[in-house]
């Protein structure tokens, strides 16, 4: 009897048995041979995932990206032909598009970067950005102006005193109330100097209330219930409780709901914008969720469409793709118009605005191949249904984020 022990028997690790014929390939998981990407008889991918890690990377973003041509011809129909894409998809067309979950992925993690970056969250979006700048050139206009003649230094020193203190209050201040009251005391100060004459009655009375408002911001004093209006309660006492839980649960629940409006008061006098990032922060995990909801959505109004409810699912992750890119772009026109000052980028965005809701009427037409009438009824439906979704996904975006501060 031989000692030697077959290979089924050896507790030593195999190797792969390699071909006579150096260019064919064989599987490392059953050793078999191999011709093609995959093994005929496992089915394991040929090449190794053990790479480089910036070799993985490149591979991800090709599959993503697909640098070929196949971004070319899956985002270019997917912005000009309403429910092509998906169209294609069904008739079994795949491979040269890049696949609908990944077109998703891909549209959307771009989408929610940019949006961040568009508006600029956790100090001052864009628009509240400019104009605190062009009220700051202007103090600081006004203070060289003031400080020029040495025979009116004197005559001006408690003006130039008091423009540099609303100009250090706008600059260096890290509190978004501050900045915010100081900008608009600030406007209303130069407003005064230029006109070289005193305030109206009504710009005075708002001059003297923005005045004690911003006292009480630089001083730490509580001045969210004068300028905030957040509360939760649903009781006449202010007191928040469910029925159907007991008055000790009650209680706990109260001082759980009674601390985070304090949170969220203390935030919106602070920096109302950290807000919106955390809500930012939480949106892509909830709108990913909201696909399949979206989806379920489309199957009970096209239930005698004889379709998949894996179907319906692609329609909303390429109509879902498509306004992401959409709302990306009319970003991008948007910002780009305010810095190069070229009007037909405002046409073009309403165009845009317009294609929006009309692009996704025809996609729903031509997948589902109903009258227009039909179509009409059941697309206002589903708008009607969708925005109640949306707006309930963004208050637990809300929540789910204020709850992190």
């Amino acid at each position: 009897m031989s000692n030697k022990l077959s290979p089924r028997n050896n507790t030593e690790p195999h190797q792969p048995i390699k071909s006579e014929n150096s260019d064919k390939k064989t599987c490392e998981n059953c050793y078999a041979e191999v011709t093609g990407a995959y093994c005929a008889q496992c089915g394991q991918e040929v090449e190794s995932t053990l790479k480089y890690f910036w070799t993985v990377v490149l591979h991800l973003l090709d599959d993503i990206f697909s640098f070929d041509s196949r971004a070319s011809r899956t985002l270019v129909p997917l912005l000009s032909k309403p429910g092509f894409l998906t169209q294609q998809y069904f008739l079994g067309h795949r491979v040269q598009y890049v696949p609908p979950l990944r077109l998703y992925l891909f549209v959307s993690i771009i989408f929610f970067l940019s949006l961040k970056l568009f508006t600029n969250v956790g100090s001052q979006n864009l628009v509240n950005a400019k104009v605190h700048h062009q009220t700051q050139q202007a103090l600081e206009n006004k203070i060289k102006a003031l400080s020029t003649d040495p025979a009116a230094v004197t005559k001006n020193q408690l003006v130039i005193e008091k423009l540099e203190t609303l100009l250090a209050d706008l600059t260096v201040s890290n509190k978004y109330m501050v900045r915010d009251l100081t900008n608009q005391l600030a406007e209303l100060t130069l407003k005064e100097l230029e006109q070289n004459a005193t305030l109206n009655d009504v710009d005075y009375q708002k001059v003297e209330a923005l005045k004690a408002q911003l006292e009480k911001a630089k001083s730490g004093v509580n001045i969210d219930a004068e300028l905030t209006d957040f509360s939760i309660s649903n009781s006449i006492e202010g007191k928040m409780s469910l029925p159907f839980l007991s008055p000790e649960a009650n209680k706990k629940f109260d001082q759980y709901a009674k601390t985070f409006e304090s949170k969220v008061r203390n935030q919106l006098v602070e920096d109302p914008k950290k807000l919106l990032t955390l809500a930012l922060d939480k949106a892509p995990q909830l709108m990913f969720v909201l696909l399949p909801v979206f989806a379920l959505l489309l199957k009970i109004l096209y239930l005698f469409s004889n379709r998949l409810y894996l179907e319906h699912l692609t329609v909303a992750l390429h109509s879902h793709s498509f306004i992401f890119l959409s709302i990306l772009i009319i970003e991008l026109l948007s910002v780009l118009s305010e810095k190069v000052n070229f009007y037909a980028l405002e046409y073009i965005n309403v165009g845009l605005m317009i294609w929006l809701p009309a692009y996704l009427y025809l996609m729903q037409k031509r997948i589902y191949q109903q009258s227009h009438l039909v179509t009409v009824v059941k697309y206002l439906i589903t708008s009607s249904l969708y925005l109640l979704l949306i707006v309930f996904t963004g208050l637990i975006a809300f929540v789910w984020g204020a709850m992190t501060l």
